[in-house]
């Protein structure tokens, strides 16, 4: 990998000494940084194949012929390869978090999407319908915290979960929901409001087309536009299915 990605690698370094000097050195009641290395690893992982392997899974992905055997021989190959990325960010991880000034504090780690090994390729976007769009990942510590896993959260539920650990009011607005009683008591429903709205009138308003207005209710999804739509998002992932009345 840094043979292959040296100003990627380069970059990350540089990122990882500042944040851990400036996490030593500094006090602040938010932290935030940013390692971009596991991401376009995976990005590029099958480049780093040998070129007969390539040539050889090109040729099954082009023929839509991968078998379950294939996938997970082709997974675990780009799990060797990724495997460097993912213990840089471990041992950085873990320097921050172990560090006896911050002992109490919460740590929020985050990523926007996960990767899926299908017959098109190696992608998180344009995906078949039968695939389920990869997760990303959420993971919380700090005092109090338990451990185990929330089906329901949500990357809009980070920014709520920071100003809540913050003991800052959550604006009315925002879309998500604090996670920071739920991860205490893992028995409570995650979402404490079950509506959520949005709007664009830009095209309304400087191009003369219609605007667009969205509205989510627990598991539905209504968009008003020059053609109405609504979704079930919950068996319904990817917007396939339309039930607006004609």
């Amino acid at each position: 990998i840094l043979k292959s990605y040296r100003s990627m690698a380069t970059q990350d370094f540089f990122v990882t000494n500042i944040s851990k000097e400036l996490y030593r050195t500094k006090d602040f009641d938010l932290f935030a940084t940013y390692i971009r290395m596991p991401d376009l690893v995976q990005h590029f992982s099958a480049r780093l194949f040998d070129e007969r392997y390539t040539e050889e899974l090109i040729s099954v992905l082009k023929n839509k012929s991968l078998t379950k055997e294939k996938q997970d021989e082709v997974i675990l190959k780009i799990a060797n390869i990724i495997e460097p990325a993912y213990k840089f960010a471990e041992n950085f991880l873990q320097t921050l978090i172990t560090f006896k000034k911050y002992e109490n504090a919460y740590f929020i780690i985050a990523s926007d999407h996960g990767f899926s090994l299908y017959p098109g390729g190696y992608n998180h976007y344009g995906l078949p319908d039968e695939y389920e769009p990869p997760s990303g990942i959420l993971m919380i510590k700090g005092p109090g915290i338990r451990t185990g896993q929330i089906a329901s959260a949500n990357i809009y539920d980070i920014a709520p979960t920071i100003l809540d650990v913050l003991r800052i009011e959550i604006p009315s607005t925002y879309q998500g929901a604090s996670l920071k009683k739920l991860v205490e008591n893992p028995t409570r429903r995650a979402w404490t409001k079950d509506v959520a709205y949005s709007e664009s009138f830009y095209s309304r308003l400087h191009m003369g087309w219609s605007q667009l207005q969205t509205l989510y209710h627990n598991d539905w999804k209504y968009i008003l536009a020059p053609r109405e739509e609504l979704y079930h998002i919950q068996t319904d992932k990817q917007e396939k299915n339309n039930q607006s009345c004609p």
